[in-house]
């Protein structure tokens, strides 16, 4: 699938659905969540991102390019030791794909290799899409795969994506590592990680406009037939404010060769987390507990939150959230978030 990612940088495997697929109202998707239909069979139309919202990506991007860069430089070593020059990249659409994006371009500046990128969809509760994977074991026989998200949560996507990895190498008989790269991973979850902090990851700020105009991913089967890849649509209307090459090279600008060390696993505290708010929340569906501050920027600009729960309101790293909580009326209340920065409750 096209995107304004350079192929050098990024490669979708996704059947374009642009033009395709109808879109569905952000009030119908609503409903039909409510009611048990997948999120992943519908789209909806992607609005211009407010003036506003620009501005707040472009000041974190600009005050937190270092540091990404830093957090970019841990895992791209981790990555690289473990593959070589037979490292191949597979970013998890579409989260992970700026992010992989960014290591493939640090392992360019660090080693002179230009490894392989890809990005592939998996979708909670419908797992990883078989036919991309088949494709780059098919193209990359020697291949060493790691897979990239942008951020841990709750950790459901790392769940998902070990029960799909358990299965394709059950069926295949391949020995594909399950394990996950991410900048920020304040769940604990992640093999790899540039920081076990809860740290704002700009992109999280952004749609389609930091991810190539790229719709999060489509698993429609009256569109998608056995043989094909998950799907998407492009968001060719929003190109005036794309900014996915911006991301990349303002982050690469600060690449160094002086690299930290990776912190340690840790403890994990999503299951008490999850039971603290069980306790204090009416909450009856894990799915509408959103945990870390890119959980909470996607709930906020997708979603409809009640609650945003806060453990240090002057904390620079939730300007954004806080932006749009108050824009669309969320209540704001200091809480202990535990490991988390912030944690968004949805109706």
């Amino acid at each position: 699938m096209r995107s304004s990612f350079s192929d050098t940088d990024c490669i979708y495997l996704l059947k374009d659905l642009t033009g395709i697929i109808k879109f569905t109202s952000f009030t119908d998707k609503e409903r039909n969540i409510s009611e048990g239909v997948s999120y992943s069979e519908m789209i909806t139309e992607e609005d211009p991102i407010s003036d506003e919202v620009n501005h707040i990506f472009a000041d974190m991007l600009n005050h937190k390019a270092e540091e990404l860069a830093k957090y970019t430089g841990v895992v791209a070593e981790q990555i690289f030791a473990r593959g070589r020059e037979n490292t191949i990249i597979v970013s998890l659409a579409r989260a992970g794909s700026p992010i992989g994006a960014i290591i493939k371009r640090y392992i360019r500046f660090k080693y002179h290799v230009n490894i392989p990128h890809y990005s592939i969809s998996i979708i909670r509760g419908r797992g990883i899409d078989t036919n991309a994977l088949n494709f780059i074991r098919k193209n990359h026989p020697q291949g060493i795969m790691t897979f990239v998200d942008g951020w841990t949560g709750k950790g459901s996507i790392t769940s998902e994506l070990k029960k799909a990895i358990a299965a394709y190498n059950m069926q295949t008989g391949d020995n594909i590592s399950s394990d996950l790269a991410v900048l920020a991973d304040p769940a604990r979850l992640s093999a790899i990680a540039g920081t076990r902090n809860d740290v704002c990851i700009p992109n999280a700020c952004l749609n389609s406009t930091i991810s190539g105009l790229v719709s999060r991913t489509i698993l429609n089967r009256n569109l998608i037939g056995e043989n094909d890849y998950h799907g998407a649509v492009r968001y060719d209307d929003l190109s005036k404010q794309d900014v996915t090459n911006q991301f990349l090279d303002t982050i690469e600008s600060h690449f160094s060769d002086n690299t930290c060390s990776p912190e340690p696993l840790g403890e994990s505290c999503v299951n008490a987390m999850i039971e603290k708010l069980s306790v204090d929340f009416p909450v009856a569906d894990i799915n509408k507990v959103k945990l870390s501050i890119g959980e909470s920027s996607r709930a906020l600009l997708r979603r409809v939150p009640y609650l945003v729960l806060v453990k240090n309101i002057n904390n620079p790293d939730l300007s954004f959230v806080l932006h749009l909580a108050k824009q669309k009326g969320v209540e704001i209340r200091l809480y202990d978030t535990m490991d988390y920065e912030c944690i968004t409750l949805l109706k």
